[in-house]
């Protein structure tokens, strides 16, 4: 489902659908997964690069890259993890600002198609929305093995304005 659609019913919802805190949080772990999967991804690169460039498998090189891939994903799921109960109360919220904006929708529709005497049939966007409260649901992982960022987790905050430093 197109992200947009999220960005569009959070500005509709008619209240917070994050505490200063949850945010602070969220961007904070957001800035750590990121770094991690930085890492994971250059630790790859890394080893591929050095058997490109010397034509050979350095065995201890490869080792340390992989050591040092498999410690980033582990912080990856380990953030996942943290963010997870946080994810959880927002996206709830979310799910029911979803739910109130499609009834305010379909009031609106209801309303436009019996001012013209048609029976009323639920537009793509009425149907969409109704959808939108269990794919804000579905977006929070179930196990705490996942490595799903907490911004792929909540695409309707901005999670992604705020450097990490240290690990």
């Amino acid at each position: 489902m197109n992200s947009n659609i999220f960005a569009a019913v959070a500005a509709e919802a008619r209240r917070k659908l994050a505490t200063k805190q949850e945010l602070d949080t969220l961007r904070e772990l957001q800035a750590s997964w990121k770094w991690a999967s930085d890492t994971a991804r250059s630790s790859w690169m890394d080893g591929m690069l050095s058997t490109v460039l010397t034509g050979k498998l350095n065995h201890q090189a490869e080792e340390d890259c992989l050591n040092k891939g498999q410690s980033a994903r582990e912080k990856m799921r380990e953030v996942t993890a943290a963010a997870l109960p946080v994810a959880r109360k927002v996206a709830s919220r979310f799910a029911e600002a979803a739910h109130r904006v499609a009834i305010s929708v379909e009031r609106s529709e209801v309303h436009q198609f019996s001012r013209f005497g048609v029976n009323h049939s639920p537009s793509a966007l009425l149907q969409t929305l109704r959808k939108l409260p269990d794919q804000a649901r579905a977006r929070i992982p179930s196990s705490e093995w996942s490595s799903t960022s907490p911004a792929e987790m909540l695409p309707f905050l901005n999670l992604n304005n705020r450097r990490h430093h240290g690990h």
